[in-house]
């Protein structure tokens, strides 16, 4: 999924993994890094040394989580940050016959339009781990055979040993067959990298 998502969409990205304030520091800070995380506004890239004066704030609206983006450094801004607003602006003064009206006209202010790129706030979920191969079936029968005939622990025990006791039981070669080789044991006892 490639694209831009709100502050509110990025926060709800990363709740799965984070506590919502936790998430909105995160963001925070990955807006601070351009190589980590770009910034729009109203379509347009953010300047680094503006987006330096910004963070994202959560906070529970009506008992759902939303994300803002406001000014770190308590500055006025031209148009609010998440509604909008409506006010009446002095236009200039019309000339008639009686004197001069003053006009005024109403003014409507969007807020600001921001943004993240989906790909880039996705990339501070912490990383998956790899998931482990699952490893062969003999490997549990050569662990459980050791188990059985050294109940005291079989750390010790040469691995010529063990693969002696496994040629001679035979419930274990019924399980396995066939016979696994000498690398196969010491795989399974953890006495070979793997």
């Amino acid at each position: 999924m490639s694209g831009r998502c709100s502050p509110t969409d990025a926060l709800n990205l990363l709740i799965p993994a984070f506590e919502p304030m936790k998430a909105a520091t995160r963001l925070t800070d990955a807006i601070h890094d351009p190589d980590v995380c770009r910034l729009w506004c109203d379509g347009k890239l953010v300047p680094a040394d503006f987006v330096e004066r910004l963070k994202v704030v959560a906070r529970l609206d009506d008992g759902r989580r939303t994300a803002r983006i406001v000014s770190a450094v308590g500055e006025a801004w031209d148009r609010p940050a998440d509604k909008q607003v409506s006010s009446m602006e002095f236009t200039g003064i019309k000339l008639d016959e009686l004197g001069g009206d003053m006009v005024f006209q109403e003014v409507v202010k969007p807020p600001y339009q921001w943004e993240f790129e989906i790909d880039q706030v996705k990339a501070l979920l912490p990383q998956q781990p790899t998931t482990r191969r699952k490893e062969p079936r003999e490997y549990e029968e050569i662990r459980q055979l050791a188990a059985r005939k050294w109940p005291r622990g079989y750390k010790h025990i040469a691995i010529r040993h063990i693969i002696a006791a496994a040629n001679s039981d035979e419930e274990f070669k019924e399980k396995v067959s066939p016979f696994p080789s000498r690398y196969q044991f010491e795989r399974a006892l953890d006495r070979r990298k793997k």
